[in-house]
């Protein structure tokens, strides 16, 4: 075999290799977005984003929220739970 048609069946094969990785790429990509869309009623990255951010927003305003009520039942109630 020529040094030009071992390297032409060279690319070849890299060429095969890279494309069934793209393939299969797109077939996790099109699983997940299929998943996004079932799971949390976003058709898009962008949408999905801004779900995000107001989930995260939403998870601290709850955690300030558990961390002040703990405060004030320990402060109600720590002395008497002291004594037990």
């Amino acid at each position: 075999m020529s040094d030009l048609t071992q390297q032409y069946e060279d690319l070849k094969k890299k060429s095969e290799s890279l494309q069934r990785q793209i393939d299969q790429a797109k077939g996790a990509l099109s699983v997940q977005m299929g998943q996004l869309k079932t799971d949390f009623k976003c058709a898009d990255i962008p949408t999905a984003e801004k779900l995000l951010a107001k989930l995260e927003k939403d998870e601290k305003k709850a955690q300030a929220e558990f961390e002040e009520a703990v405060e004030s039942f320990e402060e109600k109630w720590g002395e008497i739970l002291e004594e037990v």
